[in-house]
């Protein structure tokens, strides 16, 4: 494992993954009563509220993540682990079972074509126009820094119809990209969290973005 990944990973080893997530929540994006995040009104202006006051200090520059990169996700609302391999360059993204990363099972993102692919054993495999704003390379210029935890820059992101997300991100210098090693994304009152536990720059086996997707249906109209 590349070391820089090696030291940003042993943060985290260890520690209980509910302490992880209060880590970052504690800064209000956590609702103590259910766990999931507040109203996207009052997400909007308390994310403002933190921006203006920290504005004078405030600088942006492009946050843009490896073009080819591969990491294991801790989902821990939902109990599962996953693989993610990315591969800018191709426009391709693809999770997986972390046990089984070239495995049947996938949800896969062809950044180039616009078009969300997700098969199953149970239902097959279906596709859909688009895919979601958090899966880009760089985090959009409007991203709201709120503050550092643990050398982790905080950025918040808020768009019309109650999509949010939060990036927890570290700039490997070596290279001048950024790892996402924390991540919060709500849609509406619903949450879920995502805590990389090892990250490495390229992918190990490029088979896993071979996937065979002639027999996938449109869930829906174009």
């Amino acid at each position: 494992m590349n070391s820089f990944f090696q030291r940003q990973g042993n943060k985290y080893r260890g520690r209980p993954i509910t302490q992880i997530v209060l880590m970052m929540t504690e800064v209000a994006f956590k609702d103590d009563s259910n766990h999931r995040f507040k109203d996207s009104n009052k997400m909007k202006t308390l994310a403002y509220a933190i921006f203006l006051g920290l504005l004078a200090a405030f600088t942006f520059c492009d946050i843009c993540f490896e073009p080819v990169s591969e990491s294991q996700v801790i989902l821990p609302l939902k109990g599962i682990e996953v693989y993610a391999a990315y591969n800018y360059t191709k426009g391709l993204i693809v999770f997986t079972n972390a046990n089984s990363p070239v495995g049947s099972d996938y949800y896969m993102i062809d950044l180039v074509n616009n078009i969300t692919f997700i098969r199953t054993s149970i239902v097959g495999c279906i596709k859909f126009p688009g895919y979601t704003e958090v899966f880009s390379q760089c985090l959009p210029h409007n991203a709201q820094y709120l503050q550092t935890i643990d050398e982790y820059d905080l950025y918040y992101v808020w768009r019309p119809g109650g999509l949010d997300w939060l990036d927890g991100v570290t700039l490997d210098e070596d290279t001048g990209f950024y790892q996402r090693f924390i991540s919060l994304y709500g849609q509406g009152r619903a949450l879920d969290v995502g805590i990389t536990i090892q990250n490495n720059i390229g992918v190990s086996d490029p088979a896993v973005f071979n996937r065979n997707t002639s027999d996938c249906k449109w869930s829906y109209s174009k």
